[in-house]
């Protein structure tokens, strides 16, 4: 039997997508001054899954701090890696609750949450936020194999010049992970 969800059955949450009223209604709903209503529309939202991706990706930039924390709780708890992007989009983010769920996200997510990061390190390296984001996440990381790639990263991110040292240590992570 189907569960139910704030969103409707399942089967109907299947066929949800972005634009979709009964996402927007639930995302606007994480922005509530009441617990118990954001906590269920982030429920619903992460019953809903990937084609809540991008709504919910959108309501990381929103003025109310409830609508961007409870969003990004909800894309990582969806943990699907096409939220990768939006999750190194947000270690930017002017908010430190949204950069933490981001750099936890993205370790979770293994090298899928990895290689977008380290792309961005290799282009952006002067961001401070990126690289405090992208620590985090390289500290975070428990898989063996992915630890030993990207060890020199996390070495340069230490390094005196971290901007300069930086890209090219990331760069040397993407290529030894497509091996």
């Amino acid at each position: 039997m189907a569960r139910q969800t704030a969103a409707g059955s399942a089967d109907e949450a299947d066929d949800a997508g972005a634009g979709d009223p009964r996402i927007d209604d639930l995302v606007t709903r994480l922005g509530s001054p009441d617990r118990e209503t954001r906590e269920a529309a982030r429920e619903s939202l992460v019953d809903i899954g990937a084609p809540a991706v991008e709504s919910l990706a959108a309501a990381l930039a929103n003025r109310e701090a409830h609508t961007r924390w409870e969003a990004a709780k909800a894309l990582q708890r969806i943990a699907d890696p096409s939220i990768a992007p939006a999750m190194v989009a947000a270690l930017e983010h002017d908010d430190s609750g949204v950069r933490w769920i981001a750099a936890e996200t993205l370790a979770t997510l293994g090298q899928a949450g990895l290689v977008p990061m380290l792309e961005a390190l290799v282009t952006t390296s002067d961001s401070t936020r990126l690289r405090n984001g992208a620590h985090h996440v390289l500290t975070a990381t428990t898989d063996t194999r992915l630890r030993e790639a990207i060890a020199p990263v996390l070495a340069a991110l230490k390094d005196r010049a971290p901007a300069i040292e930086v890209p090219g240590a990331a760069r040397n992570a993407l290529l030894a992970l497509e091996d």
